[in-house]
């Protein structure tokens, strides 16, 4: 189902390497942060939007929830319902890329994560 999947801009961060290993205890002192590439996401009814990565041993990864991600290492891991507010309502979306939004992006990104610095 080609629908349930778009191509987004290119968001270089780190995933928890608790995510890749199906670990279900977190030990944020134990964990490794691996250096990634955001390049989709997909739509799933009933679920949150879930992404597609690319790592640098040239392994993909599809459908990673949106915590399993953060911007630099050593970031405190914040639970999904705070990051998500509401779940896919159909799998068809739109992605829609406005280089005139780059600085609001950048300036929205930096309020959000600032909490954490």
């Amino acid at each position: 189902m080609a629908y349930l999947n778009a191509n987004i801009p290119p968001i270089e961060c780190f995933i928890r390497s608790n995510f890749l290993q199906n670990r279900t205890e977190f030990d944020e002192t134990k964990d490794i942060y691996l250096p990634v590439l955001i390049f989709g996401v997909a739509s799933v009814p009933h679920r949150v939007p879930l992404f597609h990565f690319i790592m640098e041993d040239e392994g993909v990864w599809f459908r990673m929830p949106i915590h399993a991600f953060c911007h630099k290492e050593n970031t405190p891991q914040e639970e999904l319902y705070n990051l998500v507010l509401w779940d896919s309502f159909s799998s068809y979306k739109r992605v829609r890329y406005d280089r005139r939004w780059e600085p609001l992006l950048y300036l929205y990104l930096k309020i959000l994560y600032s909490r954490n610095l």
